[in-house]
């Protein structure tokens, strides 16, 4: 894995839930994620907690493939092993989260007036 000097780019080997949470979110890769989750949290309609488990997963899981990549092209050493079980993983969780972008309940005019006057 790529030793980055720059912090804001490195992210850690270890998954820890929700750590981007207690870290200062002017922190560029803090910023990414925090997209990256609520982008994904809303095109799955993950609508629980178990989905929202993964959603992170898939998130880190894609970090870590892009790093890899990105030190490849660098250092022009071609993905290994792990970036394809990596890669298979992210495949995975895709699926189980619906690779399709789910869309979000429309009501018809009738009822969205009913709610206006309330």
């Amino acid at each position: 894995m790529a030793k980055f000097k720059n912090k804001d780019i490195a992210i850690s080997k270890k998954f820890v839930p929700r750590f981007w949470e207690g870290e200062d979110g002017r922190s560029v890769i803090v910023k990414e994620i925090r997209r990256r989750v609520d982008a994904l949290i809303e095109e799955t309609g993950a609508d629980s907690l178990q989905k929202q488990i993964l959603i992170q997963r898939a998130v880190f899981i894609l970090l870590q493939i892009e790093t890899m990549e990105i030190d490849a092209a660098r250092n022009g050493v071609p993905p290994d092993g792990v970036f394809v079980q990596l890669v298979n993983s992210l495949q995975g969780l895709l699926k189980l989260l619906g690779l399709e972008k789910q869309v979000s309940k429309t009501i018809d005019l009738k009822a969205y007036v009913a709610g206006a006057k309330r």
